[in-house]
């Protein structure tokens, strides 16, 4: 069973916004003032469109003004939700973080915690094969360059909540006391990094077949059975029809 990949909390199935067909011009209640739940499909909007402008402009290349006409709102509204273009771009690593992780834990089926940890993990990794995240990897990409010093306090939004699954699973599969507490986080980065990261660099590197999601789960059970060697809570249970019923097979005893 694997988790439906994970697209967001508005599926963007209009034509991409202009100053035109503006969210903010659709969202305004009477008294032009947003509700709640508009304001925040309006602040989503935003941020899908800031990210897609960052992407195709670069980090240097956009500006809050070209930000603002893509997203069909005004300047002024830009700089009163966000502060600056750090501000933004720092909304913008927060955009699904938490909702992604939310949903994927909410899928997650009972079971052994090493079928549990994969079905998680193929869950991350459908997440961050998508393009929204693909797009946000590029503007990681342009900022180790032009702004090493947001890349942090950016990434990191993307990756604790994600990275707090394994957590979780770590510390709810294992027997009381298995895993010394100040050892969880650095094993929960760890799977990640090694059921999610490096397994997406080598989808996009073409050696494990992106079309393919057997191969996608074989190379992580590979991963996580080598990794699970030294936590026997993670390791999988022996079959049943590998336990041998019968006479015993030890040597027989000298006196026989």
């Amino acid at each position: 069973m694997r988790a439906r990949p994970f697209t967001g909390p508005i599926e963007m199935t209009q034509p991409p916004l202009t100053t035109v067909d503006a969210p903010s011009s659709r969202l305004l209640a009477k008294g032009g003032r947003p509700s709640q739940a508009a304001a925040g499909l309006l602040n989503d909007s935003i941020l899908i469109a800031a990210l897609d402008h960052f992407v195709r402009h670069g980090w240097a290349g956009a500006t809050m003004e070209g930000i603002a006409a893509s997203a069909g709102v005004t300047k002024r509204t830009l700089y009163a939700r966000y502060g600056s273009k750090d501000g933004l771009l720092r909304a913008v690593a927060n955009l699904d973080s938490s909702p992604v992780a939310a949903d994927i834990a909410a899928t997650i089926p009972p079971g052994n915690p090493r079928d549990r940890i994969l079905f998680a993990a193929q869950a991350c990794l459908d997440v961050a094969l998508s393009p929204r995240a693909r797009d946000f990897s590029l503007l990681m990409e342009q900022l180790i360059h032009a702004r090493p010093e947001l890349i942090e306090e950016t990434s990191r939004p993307r990756t604790e909540p994600l990275i707090g699954i394994f957590r979780f699973l770590l510390e709810e599969g294992a027997p009381s006391g298995a895993i010394a507490p100040d050892r969880l986080d650095v094993m929960a980065e760890c799977l990640f990094d090694l059921l999610v990261v490096t397994a997406r660099i080598r989808v996009l590197h073409g050696l494990i077949p992106s079309d393919q999601p057997e191969a996608q789960a074989r190379h992580l059970a590979k991963v996580l059975d080598a990794f699970a060697a030294g936590v026997p809570a993670l390791q999988a249970p022996a079959p049943f029809a590998a336990i041998k019923s019968g006479p015993s097979s030890s040597p027989p005893r000298k006196d026989e």
